[in-house]
């Protein structure tokens, strides 16, 4: 609106005044010689605006036929239906002609008038509809995705725009991807697909400003592809090799080494799970991705098999492991590990760590990592064992220990987790389990929520902030360059993939 509207402006000063409904005779009446008198101003607003945002508009004084007067050496005034517009003080205009800038506070609709302060020469403005100002803490819609998806993943690319890719509905994997731009609020497929169907893959931005997708699983198993996003075709291609071992449920790093490598540790090789491990536990084993030679490198194990863990790359350019300690039942060790870029090796953590699958662990600014919610093993029936959301908190500090922080306000598992420019974490959406007991044992089933809320790294506290418009556990929340926080997709509270999005601010 606003590139378009300041296009017109430019056309109107130009004397294109026919574009915008206004007649283009200069100085003279039907070029007769007479100069022409001021009868009205024509006024130009956009059609819409948002209270308390700032806008330009042109005033053009006009003669009866509609002939732009440039001699025209009146004042103006402005007035508005909006008694608590923003307004411009008296002014003049130049060759009959003039851009200013007004902030209207009242929504609803609205109308800016001009009139001359000694003359009764006056003009007024469309319409202009106003929509009340986006409270911060909220979650506003924004357009929807061409597929509803679950399990995808969503990358900023240099340019501002974000890539989501894959991912899961109704009928199983999917190979397509889209492109959101800030700018318009829409979901565009990109040119090409991807060679192969995946969901639970991992999406990784590389120095070129392309993008590295590895594994993921189709219908009937984990994958060992890997493929190459390329922005400037919009199209996927093949990497030159494949992984030494089919992975889901995995983590992919870009070591900031100067290598432009990633690292890839982890995952299963059974069908994406949204809640639960699978049924074939985890690896331990990683390896490095080379994108000078487009291959796979194997580098060795971690300290334990890890499914549905997290990754955080830290300020001395180490990689943390956490989380995911999964055989089965989620009995393996609290400790982390660390890997080391340039031995290109791991060594574990101290204990007290977290268990958790299905969590994020955001790097702050204080370059600790915060680790929250996710799926645990626990008793609440008493005799039998069950996999439940965690509403548990803790921080890793650069002395590599963990610290217990105080709880979530809910516990969550398949939530979000997104550094704010203010420093602050937002922490949306999820599932919570619930374990119906019968003579001391239950089955958990996940349902999706919609609360949200803010962690203070100063207090080392959570506070609940405003819902978003839908429940969804499995989406992705992305920051923005304009900082606010795009959330797209995900699960919501009936098992159903979604293809709603929503921005917070």
């Amino acid at each position: 609106m606003n590139r378009y509207f300041l296009r017109s402006v430019t056309m109107c000063l130009l004397g294109a005044l026919a574009a915008c409904g206004v007649a283009g005779n200069g100085n003279n009446k039907g070029g007769g010689g007479s100069q022409s008198v001021a009868t009205h101003f024509y006024v130009t607003t956009p059609q819409d605006t948002t209270a308390g945002t700032s806008f330009n508009f042109t005033v053009t004084a006009l003669d009866r036929s509609n002939a732009v007067v440039p001699s025209y050496a009146g004042t103006i005034h402005f007035a508005s239906t909006d008694s608590k517009a923003e307004l411009p003080a008296d002014s003049t205009l130049t060759n009959g002609a003039g851009i200013f800038s007004v902030i209207l506070n009242a929504s609803g609709n609205q109308t800016i008038t001009v009139t001359d302060t000694t003359q009764s020469i006056t003009g007024v403005s469309k319409v202009i509809q106003v929509s009340g100002l986006v409270a911060s803490g909220t979650f506003t819609p924004t357009g929807s995705l061409q597929s509803a998806r679950a399990g995808h993943t969503a990358t900023l690319l240099k340019d501002g725009t974000v890539l989501i890719i894959g991912g899961e509905d109704a009928t199983g994997p999917l190979a397509t991807a889209e492109i959101f731009n800030p700018s318009t609020g829409a979901f565009t497929l990109t040119p090409g697909s991807m060679q192969t169907a995946r969901a639970g893959h991992t999406a990784t931005l590389l120095t070129d400003g392309t993008v590295l997708v590895t594994g993921g699983s189709n219908a009937t198993a984990a994958l060992a592809s890997g493929e190459i996003y390329n922005p400037a075709s919009g199209t996927f291609t093949l990497t030159t090799g494949s992984m030494e071992t089919p992975r889901a449920g995995h983590t992919a790093t870009l070591l900031n080494d100067g290598t432009g490598r990633v690292l890839i540790a982890g995952g299963g090789t059974a069908t994406e799970e949204f809640f639960g491990a699978g049924l074939d536990g985890s690896t331990a084993s990683a390896e490095l991705f080379d994108p000078k030679s487009g291959q796979f490198t194997p580098v060795g194990d971690m300290s334990t098999g890890r499914i549905y863990h997290v990754a955080s790359l830290l300020p001395n350019g180490d990689v943390l492991l956490a989380g995911g300690t999964d055989t089965a039942n989620l009995s393996g060790p609290s400790q982390g590990d660390l890997f080391q870029p340039a031995s290109a090796t791991f060594t574990a953590t101290g204990i007290g760590g977290i268990t958790a699958l299905h969590l994020p662990a955001p790097l702050l600014y204080n370059g600790m990592v915060l680790l929250s919610g996710g799926e645990v093993s626990a008793f609440p029936c008493g005799a039998g064992g069950s996999l439940i959301s965690s509403a548990e908190a803790m921080l890793f500090k650069s002395d590599e220990s963990f610290s217990q922080i105080s709880n979530m306000s809910a516990s969550r598992i398949g939530h979000s987790a997104t550094l704010l420019t203010s420093g602050e974490v937002l922490v949306a959406g999820g599932a919570v389990s619930h374990t119906p007991c019968n003579r001391g044992y239950g089955t958990s089933t996940f349902q999706s929520i919609s609360s949200a809320e803010i962690f203070d790294p100063a207090a080392g506290t959570f506070t609940p902030t405003g819902s978003m418009e839908t429940a969804r556990a499995g989406h992705t929340a992305t920051l923005l360059g304009n900082g606010k926080v795009l959330v797209v997709g995900g699960i919501d509270a009936n098992g159903n993939a979604l293809a709603s999005a929503e921005l917070f601010q």
